[in-house]
């Protein structure tokens, strides 16, 4: 393969996240890339530049409260 073209793997490795989490990125049009051999089968194609800009990118900082989940008792409540 290309020095410049990389595969999923390679992409994930430097992003530092999961394979299928690359996959979903490129289906949803966040991380540049190309798929090969058709739409439903097909191989997933990066640039090296762009999966190092996305690996780049500034990250918004979660608070716990972002990241707490809601017991049934409290869905919907308000803190005060």
């Amino acid at each position: 393969m290309n020095s410049d073209l990389m595969d999923v793997k390679e992409a994930a490795a430097i992003i530092g996240v999961t394979v299928g989490r690359v996959r979903q990125l490129a289906s949803a049009g966040k991380l540049k890339g190309e798929r090969l051999g058709g739409p439903e089968r097909g191989l997933w194609v990066f640039r090296r530049a762009d999966v190092v800009a996305y690996a780049a990118r500034p990250r918004r900082a979660q608070s716990y409260l972002d990241t707490r989940r809601t017991s049934r008792r409290n869905r919907g409540q308000q803190w005060k």
